[in-house]
């Protein structure tokens, strides 16, 4: 396994498979509970979308914070032939 940054995403090579992780703070979630998220939700999720071909991608969404968010859908098409939502309770 190996793990290389490039720009705002973590991504994770393994022997079979290529794993991209996009954290919504790394595209400007302030997850302060008064500041709109919902364009750093966004942004986060269409790079995701538009990731590696046949790859797996996470929109990551880091525990201990309030994000204040405007009712968004989360459509495609989409690249990566899977996109998870990684969140922490």
């Amino acid at each position: 396994m190996r793990l290389q940054t490039h720009n705002r995403e973590l991504i994770v090579y393994s022997l079979y498979h290529i794993t991209t992780i996009f954290d919504v703070v790394q595209y400007g979630a302030k997850g302060d509970g008064i500041v709109d998220d919902s364009p750093a939700f966004i942004a986060a999720w269409k790079a995701a979308c538009q990731s590696t071909t046949n790859a797996t991608s996470i929109l990551n969404i880091p525990v201990g914070r309030t994000y204040l968010l405007k009712p968004i859908a989360f459509s495609g098409p989409c690249k990566p032939s899977k996109i998870f939502v990684q969140v922490y309770i």
